[in-house]
């Protein structure tokens, strides 16, 4: 989480108690003060390899728990009911507080101007703390497991599609045991009952003249399907268009957009799909091809 000053206009009451009274975070100074999975504080705006390191260091973490999150979404309503199960998988008891807060993210906002890189919009700012910034203590038995269920509300405001329900398990210490997120508009879809789950494959990997990319659709979609080169520089557009339900396949022949073949080396393949009648956020997947010439 990231806490700014005083003059946050997505400070609700809820994250500036949390902040000062848990965090003890100096807000009244204006300075971001981050913390990752709550124990590796960042002050002042840091270099993205800096975040990065942090992130791949807890990565490496083993964690004692899962979260699973299901339930139900009234589109109408604009309200919805969240089924937490949080079961351990080590062998002691592992307590602390579980937290459920309901996120917006791509909010139009200017900010960081008069830097190297003015931002249009906000991502992943917290709406709302369910029930209340302390959250819900918790203690699962080892090998045992736990149930919660959180009721929620959209605002007028804000976009179902673009909200987020996150929860996660922190202990004494303020680490973060584990977390997991699921879009709000996608809460009562459960996996199993998706005939074609989201996928992206690449085959034969390696190749050498052409290859052939494998996806499925979950639900009729403005799908993207493009080829990157390895300083993030598009090589290639395959697919641009909405594509209905269903398993995919389409062929890359190693060539850029002007039909020059490229060189050999790692690229990547980026799916991405927006569902035509927005009823949920849109879904993007990476997956890496090496072509050798």
């Amino acid at each position: 989480m990231q806490y700014s000053g005083m003059t946050d206009p997505f400070r609700t009451t809820e994250t500036g108690g949390r902040a000062i009274n848990y965090y003890g975070a100096g807000v009244s100074t204006g300075i971001p003060v981050s913390y990752c999975d709550g124990i590796i504080q960042r002050v002042g705006g840091q270099a993205y390899s800096t975040y990065l390191s942090d992130f791949n260091a807890r990565k490496a973490v083993a964690s004692p728990i899962k979260i699973e999150i299901t339930g139900s979404y009234n589109s109408s309503a604009k309200t919805g009911v969240a089924n937490i199960h949080i079961s351990n998988t080590s062998g002691s008891t592992v307590s602390g507080t579980m937290q459920c807060i309901l996120t917006e993210t791509k909010i139009a906002y200017a900010w960081g101007a008069g830097t190297s890189a003015p931002q249009d919009s906000i991502f992943g700012a917290a709406r709302d703390l369910i029930p209340d910034q302390n959250g819900d203590a918790v203690s699962i038995n080892a090998g045992g497991s736990i149930d919660k269920t959180r009721d929620f509300t959209i605002a007028p405001t804000w976009k179902p599609g673009d909200c987020c329900l996150v929860v996660f398990v922190q202990g004494s210490n303020k680490e973060i045991y584990q977390a997991a997120k699921v879009h709000v508009t996608q809460i009562g879809i459960a996996e199993s009952t998706i005939k074609y789950p989201v996928m992206l494959k690449n085959e034969p990997n390696p190749f050498k003249d052409k290859v052939t990319i494998s996806y499925n659709i979950p639900v009729t979609s403005k799908t993207s399907l493009e080829v990157y080169d390895i300083t993030g520089k598009l090589v290639k557009t395959i697919v641009n268009k909405v594509e209905t339900i269903g398993h995919k396949e389409a062929l890359w022949d190693g060539k850029d957009i002007k039909g020059k073949k490229m060189p050999s080396g790692l690229y990547f393949v980026k799916l991405a799909c927006l569902p035509a009648r927005q009823v949920s956020g849109k879904t993007e997947l990476t997956s890496k091809v090496m072509l050798l010439r």
